[in-house]
């Protein structure tokens, strides 16, 4: 495995395509305009986000692995490819 690559990053890498996977990028701006001005002037945890996001896109979030996102140090890898 090369530098800074963890077990699981290969599948938390697939959650950074959330626009495509949510329908496009159209649709996943929408919400995150929506889920912004719901939540203005307030606090939300990361798993309140999760929970609008796989309310949202349900097929998209059982494809990002949630436990590497939230729970394990660094960022995973990001391809923008």
């Amino acid at each position: 495995q090369g530098q800074g690559q963890g077990q699981g990053q290969g599948q938390a890498a697939e959650g950074l395509r959330a626009p495509d996977a949510a329908g496009g990028t159209a649709a996943f701006a929408a919400f995150l305009i929506a889920h912004f001005e719901r939540h203005r002037f307030g606090c939300v945890t990361s798993e309140e986000f999760r929970t609008a996001y796989t309310e949202s896109f349900p097929s998209a979030s059982a494809a990002v692995d949630w436990e590497t996102w939230l729970h394990r140090p660094g960022m995973p890898p990001v391809d923008v490819g």
